[in-house]
């Protein structure tokens, strides 16, 4: 988990805090999440401190068969509303232009384009955890090439959840009971996302399942016998539709 900002970079403010306190709140509160459901979680710092962005992503590629998840909080005018952001495809045209962003002509291939598939099932399980628990205004899940997306080569989402700028939803994100199910969203976007990655090496297989079917006797292209057929004309209407008997 990655608290976006820290330190002297405080992120984007408001009257009721900043970004780099609330982004370390939810990331706190999801780490409790998911240590509850038995997942082993590093984060890039757990106080108010700073961690430039290289070192947030050296930190990341240290570990394997993990995610990496960056919190982070808007900021423009009266906008509302959920962001999460991808690692664009080479290519691909990116949505955004801040967070330490390349150029948006520079479509070339980065270092974590090897996870183009899971970082769009990742960020889409965790985009839509918490939209539905936090209820919040659907802005999409979009390409970016953010720094501490660019080269981390483990499947990788950087989450914008809501806009200190807009007066309402600024307050809002102030609240504990917000950021709280942001965090559980967050947690359980993630066990969503580990559960249909790993369905088939963990469902029934084929094999298995037919020693467990019900005992049936009669084979499923043998043509119907008289009794259901006779069942299917009781079922029949005694009176038409039409008016007419």
């Amino acid at each position: 988990l990655d608290p976006g900002h820290g330190g002297v970079d405080q992120g984007a403010s408001n009257r009721w805090g900043t970004e780099k306190m609330f982004a370390l709140d939810v990331a706190m509160h999801a780490r409790s999440e998911l240590q509850r459901a038995g997942y082993k979680v590093e984060m890039t710092r757990t106080r108010d401190n700073a961690v430039s962005l290289e070192d947030r992503v050296k930190f990341a590629n240290r570990f394997k068969d993990a995610l990496f998840i960056s919190i982070h909080f808007n900021y423009s005018g009266n906008a509302e509303g959920l962001e999460s952001y991808a690692l664009a495809p080479a290519g691909v045209p990116s949505n955004a232009a801040n967070e330490s962003h390349v150029s948006s002509a520079d479509v070339a291939a980065c270092a974590g384009n090897v996870q183009d598939e899971h970082n769009i099932a990742l960020s889409a399980a965790i985009h839509a955890m918490v939209l539905s628990r936090a209820s919040m205004f659907d802005r999409g899940v979009k390409h970016a090439r953010f720094h501490v997306l660019r080269d981390v080569k483990l499947p990788a989402v950087l989450i914008e959840c809501g806009f200190l700028s807009n007066s309402s939803e600024g307050q809002r994100i102030a609240t504990a009971q917000f950021r709280q199910d942001v965090a559980a969203a967050i947690a359980q976007g993630v066990k969503n996302y580990d559960a249909a990655v790993n369905f088939r090496a963990n469902g029934q297989t084929f094999a298995a399942a037919q020693k467990t079917l019900p005992p049936h006797t009669q084979s499923i292209i043998e043509p119907l016998n008289d009794s259901v057929q006779q069942a299917r004309n009781s079922d029949r209407a005694s009176v038409s539709i039409s008016g007419t008997n």
